[in-house]
């Protein structure tokens, strides 16, 4: 048992590797890094998404874990988990500008903004072959 968890971990991180890499050369190319550019830019993305993966955890676990629980909560519980969401949005945006401070010095505001294009459109033709896998499987 401990063996078929193994190699479907394995599977898992090797296709997330390969995601990984596709999503790389899918960026590079959509805002035409030039070899010095990319070995600025990457770093400074990599860090991001880190700290973004880390923080959604956090969110998830403190607030959205929660969510089913609205129903037997009093105001005074509902209110604190209210601030709780709205203060974790305020850290999110304050972020998010040190993010785009941080691009910046980087890149340029157009290419800043190719690149949340080029996100988007790789998580979607990612999403359209998953789902199209799906299907065949």
């Amino acid at each position: 048992m401990i063996c078929i968890f193994s190699v479907a971990g394995i599977a898992q991180e090797k296709d997330n590797d390969e995601i990984e890499a596709l999503k790389i050369a899918y960026i590079t190319d959509a805002l035409n890094l030039s070899t010095s550019e990319a070995q600025e830019f990457w770093p400074v993305y990599n860090e991001y998404n880190k700290k973004w993966e880390k923080y959604r955890s956090q969110l998830s676990c403190n607030v959205d874990d929660r969510m089913d629980e609205l129903n037997k909560m009093t105001d005074a519980e509902a209110e604190k988990l209210l601030r709780e969401y709205m203060g974790h949005r305020q850290k999110e945006n304050q972020w998010r500008k040190d993010y785009v401070k941080d691009l910046k010095k980087v890149i340029s505001a157009k290419r800043i903004m190719m690149l949340k294009k080029a996100e988007y459109e790789f998580h979607k033709k990612l999403l359209k072959e998953y789902r199209s896998g799906k299907k065949d499987g």
